[in-house]
């Protein structure tokens, strides 16, 4: 990967499911991570009745960033339509929280799949 700054990032959802959930507080994500990545480990080792996926709970800022990763704005842009939501230090907050979102495989970053 060629150098880039955090401002220049764009983040690409690799999760594919998830819901919204109105509470009085905003709006909150719950992604929906499977539980194998192969259908047949489900089948055959999951109990009956249980969900093949797990339940991620967003925060209403979380949430509000994962509504803007759209896989064409950049971190920056990100950050600067939620100066509101995430305070003075909003590049710094979601670049943090994309960090974590990819260490954890829900997400990447758009110069990484180049």
């Amino acid at each position: 990967m060629k150098s880039t700054s955090l401002h220049d990032l764009v983040p690409v959802r690799i999760v594919t499911r998830w819901e919204e959930i109105s509470t009085p507080g905003g709006i909150k994500i719950d992604l929906k991570i499977p539980r194998f990545r192969n259908e047949k480990f489900a089948r055959w080792f999951l109990p009956a009745g249980k969900s093949p996926y797990i339940t991620l709970h967003l925060d209403v800022r979380g949430s509000a960033v994962w509504q803007r990763i759209d896989g064409n704005k950049t971190l920056e842009q990100i950050a600067e339509e939620l100066k509101d939501v995430l305070g003075e230090n909003a590049l710094t907050r979601t670049g943090d929280y994309c960090s974590r979102l990819y260490a954890n495989g829900y997400i990447t970053f758009r110069q990484l799949q180049d």
